[in-house]
Formats: C-alpha cells, sequence, structure tokens
C-alpha cells in the first residue's frame, strides 16, 4: 500500500510544479526528457478517461517543444497559466476557490470555517501555510497530499491507516472532489496551451481516481 500511496504523492507533487511553479527552462527540459511520462502511464493503464485525454494533449506539446524558441514557449506558458489560476480568460470564467463552484446558502464565512475546522481536526492545520485562502484549490491539494504522506508514514510503520484514508475520502466526498472537476472542465474551455489544456484534464482524471481508489479502500475495510 505505501507503494501506491507514493505513485499518488508523486502525483500531487508534478501537479504542484505544473501549476503552482512557474514555467521555465527547467520544466522545458524535463518535459523534453520525459520526466512525466511514467508517471502519466500509470494512471492512464489505470483506464481514466480524462487522464487518457490529458496525456494525449502533454505529448502533442511536447512533439511541438523543439520546434519553437524556449524564451517565446515559457512566456506563452506563463500567461497561459496566469490565464487559468487567476481567470483572466474570460468574463465569467471562476478561479479555482470552491466558494465560487459550489451553492453555500450560508455564506462563504461558515465554508471557510468548515474548512479551517476540517483542517485542524486532521491535525494539519494550513491557516498560515500560504496567503491563499483554505478553499484555493491548491491549498486543498496540499491538504491531501499531506495526507498521504502520513498515510505512507503510518503503513511503513505496521499500521492500516485505515483512519487516515477515510479522512482523505471524507475531504473530498464534502470539498475537494464535489467542485475540482467543473473548475477544471471550466478552465480548459480558456486554456490556449496545449500543456495547461493537457494538465487541466490530469487533474480532473486524477481527482476522479482518487475518488474512485479510495471509496473501494475505504468500503472493503468497512465491509
Amino acid at each position: 500500500m505505501a507503494g501506491i500511496t507514493s505513485t499518488r504523492v508523486a502525483m500531487y507533487d508534478l501537479l504542484f510544479d505544473v501549476f503552482v511553479g512557474l514555467p521555465s527552462d527547467a520544466l522545458l527540459s524535463e518535459i523534453k526528457g520525459g520526466r512525466f511520462d511514467a508517471l502519466l502511464s500509470t494512471y492512464v493503464e489505470a483506464g481514466e478517461q480524462k487522464t487518457r485525454e490529458g496525456a494525449r494533449l502533454i505529448a502533442s506539446f511536447r512533439s511541438s517543444v523543439g520546434h519553437r524558441s524556449p524564451d517565446i514557449l515559457v512566456k506563452e506558458l506563463l500567461v497561459d497559466r496566469t490565464r487559468v489560476i487567476r481567470a483572466t480568460g474570460g468574463e465569467g470564467f471562476r478561479p479555482p476557490y470552491e466558494r465560487l463552484y459550489v451553492a453555500n446558502p450560508s455564506g462563504d464565512g461558515p465554508l471557510l470555517q468548515a474548512l479551517n475546522k476540517f483542517y485542524r481536526k486532521a491535525g494539519l492545520s494550513l491557516e498560515d501555510a500560504s496567503g491563499e485562502s483554505p478553499d484555493f484549490l491548491f491549498v486543498e491539494l496540499d491538504f491531501m497530499k499531506q495526507l498521504c504522506h502520513r498515510e505512507i508514514e503510518e503503513s511503513l510503520c505496521g499500521a492500516l491507516a485505515d483512519a487516515t484514508r477515510t479522512v482523505e475520502r471524507e475531504f473530498l466526498r464534502k470539498h475537494l472532489g464535489s467542485w475540482a472537476g467543473a473548475y477544471c472542465s471550466e478552465a480548459e474551455r480558456y486554456a490556449r496551451s496545449l500543456f495547461y489544456r493537457g494538465f487541466l484534464a490530469v487533474l480532473a482524471g486524477f481527482i476522479a481516481s482518487e475518488i474512485s481508489y479510495l471509496n473501494e479502500r475505504v468500503s472493503s475495510r468497512q465491509e
């Protein structure tokens, strides 16, 4: 189980490098070197349609990298990253904050309080981890990644890590999994590069695979 969870952590790390990190010559070199291929193929083989679609777009982008000026490519990716993360692509395009994608009749305050309470209850308070709101997509992804690290530690110590996986499943059900796919679909319409269109599809597919995996693991333990 630790091996499976390590693969999940690697995917979270990859998504952070792509969306949170800034495009650079180093990133282009990694694309050319096929850094993403082995990890993506693991999820493509699992049969998730959005991941297959994303991997195809990323492969198409990589095939064009060698024919373009690196400086121009980096600038184009920087603009496209801002477009999809800060929703500068068009009117009505919502940035990746949970409160903008879910029905919340009680207002934004209770949602943010519920998230902070969830983080604290899990022993992972992220309120001061960055300047972002607790409902920002990549704060929620970071929370899931930290839970995966905890799961690995527990497994290596001989524990079953069932409680941690239950927290992961609950967080996906109540928060991340309820809205991130909608954001990815919306952002894909505004992204102009094959690179970000591809990784938005991969992100949506990965979250869907996380939901399926955790539903199966937690349910099988409870039966």
